[in-house]
């Protein structure tokens, strides 16, 4: 970080240059590799959250209806806290998990362990690969959760790879001005300045 920036962050918010020295460094130690790692994270997580929030519901329904249906398991169920548990944010019945394998006969698949999705991807392939490959494993995924009625696997997960891929595409070479600043660091500076205050 430049020194102008240190001094700053010193006067401003109390901080010594060890402080700002061990963020900094743990932010590009830790956190940067960590982030190489996290492939197309926020489609990721999205589509974790909109399956978990299908199943939540799915689950919800089915156990209504076996209540429905059986009255002794009315009086043996408390329905408003397991709606609760269900419908809590933080319950994840549903999870993708990114593994990267050093060694594989195949580019990338997807297997399903206790309902959560494993999807690995031969890491020794390009960046840009990987990121293909994996956005056409979520397309198994969304198809398998969204629209199983379509027959054509393959073409649906390369349709919403590519679908995906472009929102990327377009993101990053026009919408990503929206949420950058053009003047520079002293702008964020002052900006975050004001916005924690």
């Amino acid at each position: 970080m430049e020194i102008e920036f240190i001094n700053k962050f010193k006067k401003e918010f109390d901080l010594s240059k060890d402080d700002i020295d061990q963020v900094e460094t743990f932010f590009k130690s830790v956190i940067t590799d960590s982030l190489k790692k996290r492939f197309l994270s926020h489609l990721v997580s999205t589509i974790e959250d909109l399956v978990n929030d299908k199943q939540k519901k799915d689950f919800i329904e089915d156990l209504k209806a076996k209540v429905a249906s059986n009255p002794n398991l009315q009086s043996k169920l408390d329905m408003n806290l397991i709606l609760e548990s269900v419908n809590n944010k933080n319950i994840r019945l549903f999870t993708i998990i990114l593994k990267p394998l050093p060694i594989s006969a195949i580019s990338a698949r997807t297997n399903y362990i206790r309902g959560s999705a494993l999807v690995t991807y031969d890491n020794r392939l390009d960046e840009k690969d990987i990121r293909l490959l994996i956005a056409h494993e979520l397309g198994h995924i969304i198809h398998k959760h969204f629209f199983p009625q379509i027959s054509n696997l393959e073409p649906i997960a390369t349709l919403f790879a590519f679908i995906a891929m472009c929102d990327k595409h377009d993101f990053y070479k026009t919408k990503i001005e929206r949420f950058i600043s053009t003047g520079g660091y002293l702008e964020i500076y002052n900006k975050l300045c004001a916005l924690c205050k």
